[in-house]
């Protein structure tokens, strides 16, 4: 063996053999080392490129190696950060004669984090806004943490993420930002609340449920870095988030204009910032360029207000004038010493434009301008509320003191930050009325409501073009509240409000109202009345009036034909009734809840007053009258059979008036001369003798009530169902035993009621027979009703259709059958409703 390496010629001819054998040994173990470092390589290599979850280990000293071009494996980019492509190891050219496995080399591991092929809740690196999302409120561990490149979200009713919810959800962004010196405005837009802090002092806060709407904060901010921190939460609804700023021009403070002339003529001679409008320049001047008199100057700035009322000031000599928004407030363009002005003007929350005019003509120049809120504002003329919404929803944008409503906004808003369509108006004040009927009118463009005293006058609440709407009312004498709502839904805007009294004009009664029961002083309410037929129960005659105690008196002049006429007066409490000046029907005495009626001969026109008194509790009346028959014919005297003719006697009427009742000595007597016969006086009581009937004299049904509504009118205290009556009258001179006489309504699920033994009607009484007691349950919508005699034979009957609640079915003097307003149970009817 040792020959034949002697004759290879190598680098270890004769070297004895067990070297030889050591040296193959340590080769072998070495290549077993290289191969076993390899494969740790590749492994650690795979685990931090291909998925690992320690991707934020940085093995900045580890060897590389260079795959193949079928081998690239390049790192996935995060959702927040784009991969660098400088940070892309460079492959190394592949040899002609491609290898069995990747050729070793020594390549340096880029010093920056690879990005993670996924990524994760925390981003390794956030290069803008933090973004913390929470559920719920912003306590404890962010449910997603992500960088945000800008505040500008509006997810409308989606949710922020995968994993979030739409609605009850909150945000914390933070960052830093460098800022140069300077005036900055703040913007935030927001739906539901936010809060802006810069170096954590707070800047905006909005911290409310709201619709979408902007917020504005001027803030002076030093050059640097500063820390900005915005919460925000959204409670339901759509989610909107934005915030942005820009640095104001220039002029931080107030931008001041001079001009060397007293009309701000022509290109000012000095433009500055001024950081007051505080100036007591004495004779002197505000600048070399400016001459100590005859000079004018402007004053212009940005300033943001809180929602409210805000009275500005000005100290001035000589002239001024002041606007905000553009709407002047002070005008004082003349000479003037010193003088102290004021004016209030309610804003909106945000910016506001605010500007200054002056001028100087001799002598002293001095101004001064500043404001403060208003705490309790007043509302000398109408309180406006202003909405930024059609629905007068929420808390009004706006509050302020209007002259006058008398608006033409046309395509405008009606206030700086409020929408130019889709908002709302609420006025209220105070006006003083003369006790007459006033014409109210709006014109208005789109709708409209109008309430005095809380009665609704217009009600015009719907889309239109401009137009006039008009709405009388009669009104006590003295100040009544006015409420006027307004919304405007697109196009044009106007709303012009205004009222006049009528001239008096009383075709039917005029009515004159006391606050009184005896009628003494001025009335409180003059008003036309259509007729004598009021049933106010509890409340008063109208707004302003009491409920109790009060007077009215009703005059009108009628034209009869030649007849008798029988009056009528219900009445609870007091009435009474004169014609041409003569007392007819006095019932002037406490509540009694009566129809009273007399009979008096008419013809041709008279005077008719009625004079009602109520004194508590409910309080009714009606009047009406109607012909009952012709006046009476004098009876002729026959001539004795003599030459000298006898003179005839004077004609005696034939109806004798019942003297029951002697009018109030107050009160003239009749006269003779007002209609051919004496006028006779009333009856003291109702009673069914004093009126004749074509009825046979017979017991028969003679009203019923089937669809109580508001009444007690049994009386227990409780109006219901069990309110419903059957009035059975006997119109005999006699009375009759009615016992065990049936009233059926031909229900066959019940049985016919059976009056009592011993019940008898005496002449001309009423019976009442209510559903608690007879069981019977009259159909709403029509029935029949039969009174029997005990062996069935049928004594009376009446079918009847559908009547309105509380109105009864009644008979009348001739027989016939009406549908009664005012119901009169134990009483005479008072059917058919009033005829004039």
């Amino acid at each position: 063996m040792a020959q034949n390496i002697q004759r290879r010629g190598k680098w270890y001819d004769g070297l004895p053999v067990w070297s030889l054998r050591l040296m193959v040994a340590l080769a072998v173990i070495g290549l077993v080392i290289v191969v076993a470092d390899v494969v740790l390589m590749a492994g650690f290599f795979l685990g931090n490129v291909q998925g690992s979850d320690k991707a934020t280990l940085t093995p900045t000293a580890m060897p590389q190696w260079t795959p193949t071009a079928t081998q690239v494996i390049e790192p996935s980019p995060t959702a927040t950060q784009t991969p660098v492509a400088t940070e892309t190891p460079t492959a190394t050219p592949s040899p002609t004669t491609p290898a069995a496995t990747p050729t070793p080399t020594t390549v340096v591991w880029p010093t920056s984090t690879p990005a993670a092929a996924t990524p994760t809740a925390t981003p390794e690196v956030i290069v803008d806004w933090r973004g913390e999302y929470y559920v719920g409120e912003l306590i404890g561990v962010p449910a997603l943490v992500r960088n945000d490149q800008a505040i500008n979200f509006d997810w409308s009713y989606g949710a922020p993420a995968v994993g979030l919810p739409a609605d009850g959800f909150a945000v914390r962004w933070t960052r830093q930002m460098h800022f140069a010196g300077g005036l900055y405005r703040f913007h935030a837009l927001v739906d539901d609340g936010m809060r802006l802090y810069l170096d954590g002092e707070i800047v905006i806060d909005t911290w409310r449920d709201g619709g979408k709407r902007e917020v504005t904060a001027d803030v002076r901010v030093s050059a640097g870095t500063h820390t900005l921190r915005v919460e925000y939460y959204e409670h339901s609804g759509t989610a909107v988030a934005a915030l942005w700023w820009e640095r104001l021009a220039t002029y931080p403070d107030w931008k001041g204009e001079y001009w060397p002339n007293r009309e701000l003529d022509g290109a000012p001679a000095l433009v500055r910032n001024d950081q007051a409008i505080d100036f007591d320049w004495g004779k002197g001047s505000p600048a070399a360029a400016i001459p100590a008199d005859r000079f004018s100057a402007r004053w212009t700035r940005e300033a943001t207000f809180e929602k409210g009322t805000y009275r500005f000031y000005a100290q001035v000599d000589d002239g001024m004038r002041l606007w905000v928004d553009g709407y002047p407030l002070i005008g004082a363009w003349s000479d003037h010493d010193a003088q102290w002005l004021t004016a209030d003007y309610a804003l909106v929350e945000g910016a506001h434009t605010v500007t200054v005019e002056y001028y100087e003509r001799t002598g002293n120049a001095r101004i001064r301008v500043w404001w403060e809120k208003v705490d309790a504002p007043a509302y000398p003329d109408w309180k406006g509320e202003y909405w930024p919404n059609r629905r007068l929803d929420g808390e009004p944008a706006l509050v302020r003191n209007d002259q006058r409503i008398d608006f033409d906004w046309s395509s405008r808003s009606a206030a700086p930050g409020l929408p130019v369509d889709n908002f709302s108006v609420r006025w209220t004040g105070k006006a003083n009325f003369e006790g007459l009927t006033y014409r109210f009118h709006v014109l208005v463009d789109d709708g409209v409501r109008l309430w005095v005293d809380d009665q609704l006058v217009i009600d015009a609440w719907y889309d239109h073009g401009t137009h006039e709407v008009t709405g009388d009312l009669a009104i006590v004498r003295g100040w009544h509240p006015i409420r006027v709502e307004y919304y405007e839904r697109s196009g044009d805007a106007r709303v012009h409000v205004w009222w006049e009294a009528l001239p008096p004009s009383y075709p039917d009664w005029k009515g004159e109202y006391w606050p009184n029961r005896d009628g003494s002083g001025a009335p409180a309410l003059v008003r036309n009345d259509q007729a004598i037929n009021f049933d106010w129960q509890e409340h008063a005659p109208a707004v302003g009036l009491p409920r109790d105690n009060f007077f009215v008196r009703w005059s009108r002049s009628e034209t009869f034909e030649p007849g008798i006429y029988r009056f009528f007066a219900w009445a609870d409490d007091s009435v009474r009734v004169y014609v041409d000046g003569s007392l007819i029907l006095n019932e002037w005495h406490g509540s009694k809840d009566e129809v009273y009626v007399t009979d008096v001969a008419l013809d041709g026109t008279h005077q008719l007053v009625v004079e009602y008194a109520e004194h508590a509790l409910d309080a009714r009346v009606r009047v009406w009258w109607k012909w009952t028959g012709d006046l009476p014919t004098p009876t002729p005297t026959v001539p004795a059979p003599t030459a000298t003719p006898t003179p005839t006697a004077t004609p005696t009427p034939t109806m004798t008036p019942t003297a029951t009742q002697t009018p109030t000595p107050t009160v003239p007597a009749p006269t003779a001369t007002q209609t051919p016969t004496q006028t006779p006086t009333a009856t003291a009581t109702p009673t069914a003798t004093t009126v004749p009937t074509t009825v046979p004299d017979s017991v028969r049904i003679n009203e019923v009530l089937p669809v109580p509504e508001s009444t007690d009118w049994d009386g227990n205290g409780n109006a219901d169902e069990m309110d419903e009556w059957i009035e059975i009258w006997n119109p005999g001179e006699a009375e009759v035993d009615i016992s065990d006489w049936l009233v059926d309504d031909g229900d066959p699920d019940s049985a016919p009621y059976a009056l009592p033994v011993n019940t008898v009607l005496g002449a001309g009484e009423y019976l009442v027979l209510y559903r608690q007691k007879t069981g019977i349950a009259l159909d709403d919508g029509g029935d029949e009703i039969k009174l029997r005699m005990p062996g069935g034979e049928v004594v009376d009957a009446v079918v009847f259709g559908q009547l309105s609640p509380d109105t009864s079915y009644g008979q009348g003097e001739d027989g016939a059958w009406y549908a009664c307003p005012l119901p009169s149970p134990g009483q005479a009817n008072v059917c058919p409703s009033v005829t004039n």
